[in-house]
């Protein structure tokens, strides 16, 4: 069934306002404008400042950066990471989203990019050219660095890490379903068994135990070797070539005071594996062409999420061909974020129930 005018009104202010429809767009849709052509609504309301509203909501639901600083970093591991940089962490993300909306630029600098929204904190973080002050700007990212897109933001890896050490599995879930969009929820009735990694001496072969399990190779064959791309990089997300196991020692007991001491090893990483159709994926550089292979499944997904925020509800099968027309809809404007806002407005689904 259809919505009425008005109630598409709501939804539309919802999806990018977060609140009721002003006096404009009520007016706009009593007229029956806003069904025959929503475009100049739809423009009006990206350039409102109330748009900040969909922008913080989105990408926090989107990315969980906001859970950027749930823990650590641990400072007797990370000596120099201040929590001011684990802020500005949190926030790349989402300014990354504003900024190639304000701009009209390509979804696909979510996969990859020349340049990095960075703060002062952020850009000295990263070792690029100086920024002024805590506001985010675009920086050009020199010849060789392997930053640009979100899997190579420090606070996607931080995120998905723990304490001291990186989580493979982590990252590599995070990359399946927020930007792939894959459901992978293990089945209620399906008793999954810890496989035994008792004689393991490696995180590599820990993981790769994962894969000889039948309950669990279906979704890890895809999962580890997404994450396992990104061994080069700690859980701060600083660029690294070997890994720091860090192992907490039994407390001594000096006078009254107990003290934890930690314990370093360093071991080599080897970070090379396949994907289930055989392409290899050994570092971020090699995992970002990977992705952007991938281009079209994960623009897709990047569309079903906003669809779903928009109409707030899950995306079914159902959906496809919306998902699909909006794919196709904007092909032609280098697959800009903000054409794709359009593009769900405008099409019939949107003013549907």
């Amino acid at each position: 069934p259809e919505l009425t005018d008005v109630q598409r009104a709501h939804r539309l202010s919802y999806f990018l306002w977060n609140s009721a429809p002003d006096a404009e767009l009520l007016s706009a849709a009593k007229s029956g404008d806003l069904s025959k052509d929503p475009s100049a609504d739809v423009e009006r309301m990206l350039k409102d400042a109330k748009v900040g509203r969909f922008i913080n909501d989105f990408t926090r639901q989107w990315l969980q950066l906001d859970k950027v600083d749930d823990f650590g970093p641990d400072v007797r591991v990370f000596k120099n990471v201040r929590r001011m940089t684990v802020d500005s962490m949190g926030r790349e993300g989402r300014e990354l989203f504003r900024h190639l909306l304000e701009n009209d630029l390509s979804m696909e600098h979510f996969i990859d990019s020349d340049f990095v929204m960075a703060n002062d904190r952020l850009a000295r973080f990263y070792g690029l050219p100086a920024v002024k002050g805590d506001d985010f700007v675009p920086v050009e990212l020199p010849e060789n660095s392997e930053r640009g897109g979100l899997v190579a933001q420090a606070g996607f890896l931080k995120l998905t890490s723990t304490d001291f050490a990186t989580s493979p599995i982590h990252r590599g879930s995070w990359i399946l379903k927020n930007l792939y969009n894959e459901k992978i929820e293990p089945p209620a009735d399906v008793l999954i068994n810890e496989p035994d990694i008792r004689g393991t001496t490696t995180v590599r072969d820990a993981i790769l135990k994962h894969q000889e399990l039948a309950s669990c190779s279906r979704c890890h064959s895809k999962i580890d070797p997404l994450g396992f791309a990104l061994e080069y990089y700690d859980p701060v997300g600083r660029k690294r070539s070997e890994y720091r196991h860090v192992e907490e020692l039994p407390v001594d007991q000096e006078g009254t005071t107990f003290t934890k001491k930690l314990k370093f090893t360093k071991v080599p990483i080897d970070a090379a594996m396949q994907l289930p159709d055989g392409r290899e994926v050994r570092d971020l550089p090699t995992l970002k062409s990977a992705l952007m292979a991938d281009r079209e499944r994960i623009l897709k997904g990047i569309i079903e999420k906003l669809i779903s925020y928009a109409h707030g509800r899950e995306v079914t099968r159902a959906d496809r061909p919306y998902v699909n027309a909006v794919f196709e809809s904007i092909a032609e404007e280098d697959f800009s974020l903000r054409a794709a806002i359009h593009a769900i407005v405008a099409h019939p689904a949107f003013g549907q129930k």
